[in-house]
């Protein structure tokens, strides 16, 4: 069932690639398509990738000795 609904990409995926690096490539490619919806209101890939820097940053600074650890948001 799975594979229904995911079918195998076309093209071979770069996995030494992480999913940020590819999320901030897609941001820089088109930063003014819709990448959420909600409740009549919408985020551009730009817009959602300057608010989560934005983030990061706040992050870095309230935990300057883990800058290099994972935060779970």
């Amino acid at each position: 069932m799975l594979s229904q609904f995911n079918p195998e990409p076309e093209n071979d995926w770069d996995l030494t690639t992480s999913v940020v690096a590819l999320f901030e490539q897609h941001a820089a490619q088109t930063p003014d398509a819709i990448a959420l919806e909600l409740a009549g209101r919408t985020l551009c890939y730009g817009e959602l990738n300057s608010k989560a820097n934005q983030l990061a940053n706040a992050i870095q600074a309230a935990l300057p000795d883990r800058v290099d650890n994972f935060v779970a948001i």
